[in-house]
């Protein structure tokens, strides 16, 4: 593993662009190996009696694919393996195609997912953090110009940001923090539509053909995508932080954060909360 992850680093870290590319392509292969054994793995770690744990750990050290999964957990805690470190300047050093984006954004989604402490480096930099939200808030400002494709092309970016800040606060509020430092509330809910959420809410409330023209309109569904994520973000964020130990924010303190740019902020809390009831 550590020679495998040693040759995603180096072509990661090139000056030339095809390169990079190549190792985002080497990167996202190695991580779709693991991922049949992350599951088994995970139920390996819920069954806790005695003798389900003697022949975990048996079965685990016969496994080879479980202990190249435990390897590069353990080869992320290492700063020179560790590979967030290496993808996020990426994004500061090209200008990558939308594909090439949303596949990086897959990526850090996918380590994060299989080693959460991974999330620490955006903390530990913070510049880290302001990478993703740089890119988010450029997504907006080009979203004025009249080229379709461009606006759908920032639209699919911009859902793909969001579920990777999703995956970056998941469990961390020191993240929370930074994300709220660096104006990321301000930032993401520029690109919420107030109208195409009362048009999704009318849509729920009755009987309304799912085959109208304003569902398949690829732009009303991609504006109905993003609000669905953005939606996703705010009830991650504006929930009670109860077991954050520093204390934390309210949700009336986090909702703040927004209230500039989206006045509206406190019907959107109350329409989220009905949500969950649901």
């Amino acid at each position: 593993m550590e020679q495998e992850l040693t040759q995603i680093i180096n072509l990661l870290t090139s000056n030339e662009l095809p390169t990079t590319l190549t190792g985002l392509e080497q990167t996202h292969k190695l991580l779709m190996s693991l991922l049949p054994s992350i599951k088994q793995y995970q139920n390996l770690l819920t069954n806790t009696n005695n003798s389900a744990l003697m022949y975990n750990q048996r079965h685990i050290k016969q496994n080879r694919d479980l202990q190249q999964l435990i390897q590069f957990q353990i080869l992320q805690d290492n700063f020179q393996y560790n590979l967030l470190q290496y993808l996020l300047p990426i994004y500061d050093k090209y200008e990558l195609t939308l594909n090439d984006y949303l596949l990086s954004n897959q990526i850090i989604q996918g380590i994060l997912l299989i080693h959460p402490n991974s999330k620490r480096i955006f903390s530990i930099n913070h510049h880290n953090m302001k990478i993703i939200l740089d890119l988010l808030d450029g997504c907006n400002n080009t979203n004025n110009n009249n080229n379709k494709d461009s606006v759908n092309d920032n639209m699919k970016l911009s859902i793909s940001l969001i579920s990777t800040l999703i995956h970056i606060l998941l469990k961390n509020y020191d993240n929370y923090r930074i994300f709220e430092d660096l104006n990321g509330c301000s930032i993401l809910i520029k690109h919420f539509k107030l109208s195409s959420f009362e048009n999704i809410n009318d849509q729920n409330n009755t009987n309304t053909n799912t085959n109208s023209n304003n569902n398949n309109n690829e732009d009303e569904e991609l504006n109905n995508n993003l609000n669905f994520k953005i939606i996703e973000f705010l009830m991650l964020y504006l929930s009670e932080e109860i077991d954050n130990s520093g204390g934390g924010k309210s949700i009336q303190e986090k909702s703040q954060f927004f209230i500039n740019d989206f006045p509206e902020i406190d019907s959107l809390i109350e329409n989220l909360n009905q949500l969950n009831n649901l």
